[in-house]
């Protein structure tokens, strides 16, 4: 199954080295591969690398797409856009509802 979704990003400094890490960390907790875009039509990239995570330079503001297949598709991107839209935080620990 694969699902996408539309989030703007609030993190008031974009995805820079820390916050970027948490998104990949919750990515990397699910079964399901995580692609994220600037553009609905791609390039998509893998929400689990950091590095190109950090290359994309995702910017405070930036409508980012969000895509997943998986068998807990559904999961990580309710995880994800939860994330980015209340912002990452350096002091929380991203949260798995489905215990992968």
């Amino acid at each position: 199954m694969t699902l996408t979704r539309t989030v703007r990003l609030s993190a008031d400094n974009g995805l820079h080295a820390r916050p970027a890490v948490r998104v990949t960390q919750l990515v990397r907790s699910f079964c399901s591969a995580v692609e994220i875009s600037l553009d609905a039509a791609g390039p998509w990239i893998d929400a689990g690398s950091i590095v190109k995570l950090m290359a994309a330079r995702l910017l405070p503001g930036s409508l980012v797409h969000l895509r997943a297949t998986g068998t807990d598709a559904e999961a990580a991107l309710a995880a994800l856009v939860s994330l980015l839209e209340d912002g990452p935080s350096d002091g929380e620990k991203p949260s798995n509802p489905s215990g992968h």
